[in-house]
């Protein structure tokens, strides 16, 4: 066992396992407030802060000595790139154009005015100058990219033109090849009709004389269709109805004609066939 304590005061440490509640650790606050000698110290509340009281000044950077407002070329450049980013602006608005772009150049002059009388590192200020440079040079690229699209634009609808006339012309070739096709039809109808009646009706048509038969006279063809055995009679007949009187004259007239006539036509064949 631990021995006794000689004071009556508490102990400052409770023993191990034995944690006091909350309960208890107030109690004991209580006690040890109303106990002679001891002050009780009443907390203040915070002061408010002032809204309308000045910003206290800025911390000092290191360097900060060095530091010179920023020049000419820097606020040049400033001024340019603010005044592309309004017109960028103004591009996408369709109404009050005017009084936006007003407002938004007080703006700027406010801003390049505040600018101006900064202190700012050398550094930055090479900064400025480098980034308007590339600005420029973007400009230049967007420029030449535009008038890139604008020339494919104009391919590309020339190409469209040329594909609705090859179509139109494709068209009307359909066309002629429809009534062409219908046209053949037809003319397969009628030849099929014609060939069908070939078949039905067949032409006897006598053969050619040979050629010694074409070399040969009227008189002698005629002579040749008569028999030997005949040959007087016919010639006695004929001799009788060629003298009669009357319409046997011309009939005679008219045959001997034919005779000349028919003479003269195979002769004149025999000379072109040989």
């Amino acid at each position: 066992m631990k021995p006794t304590r000689g004071s009556q005061r508490a102990s400052s440490k409770a023993p191990k396992g034995n944690k006091p509640s909350k309960k208890a650790q107030r109690r004991r606050k209580s006690q040890e407030e109303t106990q002679p000698g001891t002050s009780s110290v009443v907390p203040q509340p915070k002061p408010k802060k002032n809204k309308f009281a000045a910003p206290p000044p800025p911390k000092k950077v290191k360097g900060q000595d060095k530091w010179k407002p920023l020049s000419k070329s820097s606020i040049t450049a400033l001024d340019s790139m603010l005044g592309v980013a309004i017109l960028s602006v103004l591009g996408t608005q369709r109404t009050e154009k005017e009084e936006s772009q007003k407002h938004l150049n007080i703006l700027k002059n406010m801003f390049i005015a505040k600018c101006s009388q900064l202190a700012v590192p050398v550094q930055k200020q090479e900064m400025f100058g480098h980034a308007f440079r590339q600005l420029k040079e973007e400009n230049k690229k967007s420029g030449v990219g535009k008038k890139n699209l604008s020339i494919l634009e104009g391919d590309v609808d020339a190409v469209v033109a040329s594909l609705e006339e090859v179509e139109e012309q494709r068209d009307a070739l359909e066309h002629q090849c429809s009534n062409l096709r219908k046209m053949l039809e037809l003319e397969e109808d009628a030849n099929q009709q014609i060939l069908q009646l070939t078949e039905q009706s067949v032409l006897h048509v006598p053969a050619l004389p040979s050629r010694q038969d074409r070399d040969k006279t009227l008189q002698k063809r005629l002579l040749g269709l008569v028999p030997n055995e005949d040959w007087t009679t016919m010639a006695c007949s004929l001799a009788k109805t060629l003298h009669a009187p009357g319409p046997l004259q011309d009939a005679r007239a008219l045959l001997e004609h034919a005779y000349r006539h028919a003479d003269h036509l195979l002769t004149a064949s025999a000379a072109v066939n040989q």
